[in-house]
């Protein structure tokens, strides 16, 4: 069952590399020629060629019925895979919650709202990439199949409701392109913190070693290994940290109260630092710092 949902989330993932950008382009396109229209009252043949990018017909011949097909192709493939991993959509309740309404993050308003916004995201594809479809390769006539593109933008309701469904329908689809992208691994990289930090174990303050083992013992820096966002089990919701892949130590410094096990350390240093070779002394000494940590 856990790999059947990580193909899906694979399917998901390389479903919205290719999507993405068409599918802002369409949204993008679609909203300026009906605001343009409507609104301000431009003539169709200055703002023609919004329409052709909104259906990208200026490729080749027939590259409209290409294009759009393709598109509501992938956007339900997308939906459908994307749906099957909702793990807490927008109307269930979970106890501990705050406020359900509010996400706390990119990928919880991602994983919450999508459960309600893929009905619009589905809608409009569907009805946009079948009217062109019906239209070019079927040969259907406008007359029979106008119902499909009225509904596509609203047209059989007043101008001003048709226009704030378009709008509507772009704010949805827009923040489901960008909340989508955002977990994507590749942006979601140029957003992570820096890899190394230095962990501080302790508030107490550690007593100051001397000349010889500060030679041995420098800063701790370790190499957090963050896992990406979207590596993680949805249906957990946490992070299950695993010791055999953490590339840090947790280490614990010696309190105050420790000092008289740390002078020892420091003797048993000195007086074994004669025998032993000068590399070994070193790995024995931190060996042994370790060990008395």
């Amino acid at each position: 069952m856990r790999r059947f949902y990580w193909n899906k989330r694979i399917m998901h993932r390389y479903l919205a590399y290719a999507v993405i950008l068409p599918l802002a382009m369409t949204t993008i396109t679609g909203l300026l020629y009906k605001v343009l229209l409507e609104v301000f009252g431009v003539q169709k043949e200055k703002i023609k060629f919004l329409l052709k990018l909104h259906q990208m017909s200026i490729l080749f011949p027939n590259s409209a019925v290409i294009y759009t097909t393709l598109l509501a192709t992938l956007v339900t493939a997308l939906t459908i895979f994307g749906y099957t991993m909702i793990y807490n959509p927008l109307w269930k309740f979970r106890s501990g919650r705050n406020n359900r309404f509010a996400p706390r993050s990119m990928r919880e308003y991602h994983h919450r709202y999508s459960s309600v916004l893929f009905i619009v995201l589905l809608f409009m594809s569907l009805t946009g990439g079948v009217y062109r479809f019906c239209r070019a390769a079927l040969g259907v006539g406008k007359e029979d199949i106008h119902w499909l593109l009225e509904l596509h933008h609203m047209g059989f309701l007043p101008t001003w409701l048709s226009v704030i469904w378009v709008i509507f329908t772009f704010a949805c689809i827009f923040s489901l392109i960008v909340s989508g992208g955002r977990i994507l691994p590749v942006i979601n990289n140029l957003f992570r913190p820096s890899k190394y930090q230095v962990l501080a174990s302790s508030t107490a303050t550690p007593p100051t070693p001397s000349a010889n083992t500060t030679s041995d013992v420098s800063i701790i820096v370790s190499n957090i290994n963050q896992r990406d966002i979207n590596e993680i089990d949805a249906a957990e919701e946490t992070l299950l940290i695993n010791n055999n892949d953490d590339s840090y130590m947790n280490v614990t410094m010696p309190s105050p109260s420790s000092s008289s096990s740390y002078s020892q350390h420091q003797q048993y240093n000195s007086s074994s630092s004669s025998s032993l070779s000068p590399r070994d002394g070193n790995d024995q000494n931190l060996q042994n710092l370790k060990d008395s940590f």
